[in-house]
């Protein structure tokens, strides 16, 4: 707590409750002394903890008293939980390793630059969750706090940056700033770092000034440089991914890789890589690089989307949060609910899963399937017929396990055109929704017969 122009006779005293303002615990409290803060500690039992998965929020109201009464109330969200950095192993949160799956967000939208509604925020975070990312890397300066909010809320893991891009401030400078950063942010419990600048960009001076104002001394990275037991390097290649899996000693997340524009979009290659980056020992996931185009709207050339060339269209989706082609892609490799590759000539209704969630078992979990048929040329109908629904019962898997889905298959079955299976979590929404395709019919034989015959 950082109160300001008191006397020194007044008394900060806490309560902790839910989100609906039932109490938790008794109330406690500290005398003001000199100095520019204080820190209020107590204890609760079993409280539920916050993580990306399930992110349980709790609200404090912290009251500022004399001897006459009340002189001001602030109430803010937080959660309960722990964030460890374990040396040569991985990352970990509430005693549970975690794997990040982000992108890099830059503020802005098409009409209104880097000034954002709580709209853009929540749209922007319901996106990635929908991608199925867990985690969002703050790049290159703080956000709205309206944004933490969200992430709070939502569920999202947040690396939290200093200002900057490449050239580093000097301390004194620095110093302030980095103060105002964690001073403003650092009672939310989605973040879990915070980024000393980006790419050279860290004055080494500052490194040591973060803990000064966090209680929980967050581990503080240089994105793109080995620090602090973490390898953070920026678009490694598919060989040098290889490499560190086989002999890196640090907790392995890229803070910066599969760039949507030079890397051909962000969704390609990501298996080939992510497959390799799981390898690692001690990996920690990645974030890509970007989430969003940067366009701006330009009133005075007729309304053009000006991205400063192919500068800014790096995006997984569009200046106005289109999804393009890369949201689906990611959307499968990181889904949380891994299905291997199966074949339809083998197939006999069993499905081979892995339970990729941290802190989720997959009978929490809702698995629906049917058998499809398509339109045949010359139909009218252009949607598919299902031929057969049913519901599945959700195997009992711990995160980190392996088990099969079982189909009860009809006996026509292999006369469908497709089989679909989706996949939903706890909060209903979809995961993934996988499709095989059963019957490989040739489309318009006879136009590719003729198009095989040698000319006359």
């Amino acid at each position: 707590v950082y109160p300001s122009k008191l006397r020194g006779t007044e008394v900060v005293s806490a309560e902790v409750q839910t989100l609906k303002g039932k109490k938790i615990g008794a109330a406690f409290s500290k005398k003001v002394h000199q100095g520019d803060h204080l820190t209020l500690t107590s204890s609760f039992a079993k409280p539920a903890l916050w993580s990306a998965e399930f992110p349980n929020l709790y609200q404090v109201l912290v009251t500022l008293k004399d001897g006459k009464g009340t002189l001001h109330q602030v109430k803010q969200k937080f959660g309960f939980r722990t964030v460890e950095l374990r040396k040569n192993d991985g990352l970990y949160v509430n005693g549970a390793k975690i794997i990040l799956k982000g992108s890099n967000r830059h503020s802005f939208w098409p009409e209104t630059g880097r000034t954002l509604s709580h709209g853009v925020h929540t749209m922007d975070a319901n996106l990635m969750k929908e991608m199925n990312m867990n985690a969002v890397r703050m790049s290159h300066y703080p956000p709205d706090q309206d944004f933490l909010d969200v992430c709070d809320s939502i569920g999202l893991y947040v690396l939290d940056e200093l200002t900057g891009w490449q050239a580093k401030y000097d301390t004194e400078v620095g110093k302030k700033l980095v103060k105002e950063l964690v001073v403003r942010d650092v009672n939310h419990p989605s973040i879990i770092f915070w980024d000393n600048g980006n790419e050279g960009g860290w004055n080494t001076e500052l490194d040591n000034e973060y803990k000064l104002y966090d209680p929980q001394n967050r581990t503080v990275i240089h994105p793109w440089e080995k620090f602090n037991g973490t390898d953070t390097k920026h678009y490694p290649d598919y060989n040098g991914i290889v490499k560190t899996s086989a002999t890196g000693q640090e907790v392995f997340f890229t803070t910066e890789f599969m760039h949507g524009l030079y890397d051909g979009g962000a969704g390609a290659a990501l298996d080939d890589f992510w497959s390799e980056m799981l390898k690692h020992p001690h990996a920690g996931g990645g974030f890509i690089w970007a989430f969003i185009d940067e366009a701006v709207i330009r009133t005075d050339k007729n309304n053009i989307y000006d991205s400063d060339g192919n500068h800014g269209a790096d995006g997984i989706v569009g200046p106005h949060r289109e999804k393009e082609a890369s949201f689906f892609t990611i959307k499968e490799i990181w889904s949380p609910v891994y299905v291997a590759p199966i074949s339809m000539e083998t197939f006999a209704g069993t499905i081979p899963l892995e339970n990729r969630y941290s802190f989720t078992n997959l009978n929490q979990c809702t698995f629906k399937w049917k058998l499809v048929n398509f339109p045949k040329a010359g139909d009218k109908a252009t949607q598919s017929v299902d031929k057969f629904t049913a519901n599945l019962k959700a195997p009992d898997l711990k995160p980190g396990e392996k088990g099969n889905l079982q189909l009860a298959l009809p006996a026509d079955w292999n006369k469908s055109d497709a089989l679909y299976l989706t996949a939903y979590g706890p909060d209903k929404k979809e995961i993934f929704c996988w499709s095989w395709q059963i019957n490989e019919k040739l489309l318009l034989p006879p136009v590719i017969n003729g198009l095989s015959k040698s000319p006359k």
